[in-house]
C-alpha cells in the first residue's frame, strides 16, 4: 500500500542528496564568481543545478506502478539538464578562473548524480519487470 499524501516526508534517497549536495556546491561557488559574470555565468548555472533537484524531487514523489511514465520522463529531464550544467561548466570555465580543485568536485558530483539517476531507473524497470 502506498504512503498517504499527509504522511509522506521528504526522502532521504542518495541520489536526491547528492542532487541537494550539487545545488549547495553550486550556490556556494557562484558567490565566489566575480559578479562581472552574474548574468551569464552564476544564473544558469544555479538554475540548472536547481532544476535537477526539483525534477528528482518531483519524481521520487510519484508512485512507481501508477505513474511509471511521468517519473521515467521527470528522470530523464533531471538527466538532460544535468548535462546542460555540465555542458555549461565547460563552456564558463574559459572565462571564470577558479581552481581545478572546484572543477574537479563540481564533475564529481554531476557524475555521481548522473550515474545515480541511471541506476533509479533501471532499478525501476527491473520492480515493473519491464
Amino acid at each position: 500500500m502506498s504512503v498517504p499524501a499527509y504522511k509522506r516526508s521528504e526522502s532521504t534517497m542518495e541520489f536526491i542528496s547528492y542532487a541537494r549536495d550539487l545545488l549547495k556546491f553550486t550556490v556556494h561557488m557562484c558567490s565566489k564568481i566575480p559578479k562581472k559574470y552574474t548574468f551569464y555565468g552564476v544564473i544558469h548555472t544555479y538554475k540548472y543545478a536547481q532544476a535537477v533537484l526539483d525534477n528528482l524531487i518531483k519524481a521520487n514523489n510519484l508512485d512507481l506502478k501508477t505513474y511509471y511514465q511521468k517519473r521515467t520522463e521527470l528522470l530523464d529531464d533531471a538527466l538532460g539538464t544535468l548535462a546542460c550544467l555540465s555542458n555549461h561548466l565547460e563552456l564558463i570555465k574559459s572565462y571564470i578562473k577558479l581552481e581545478d580543485k572546484y572543477w574537479n568536485k563540481w564533475a564529481t558530483l554531476i557524475g555521481i548524480t548522473e550515474r545515480l539517476i541511471k541506476g533509479v531507473k533501471n532499478k525501476d524497470k527491473q520492480r515493473l519487470g519491464i
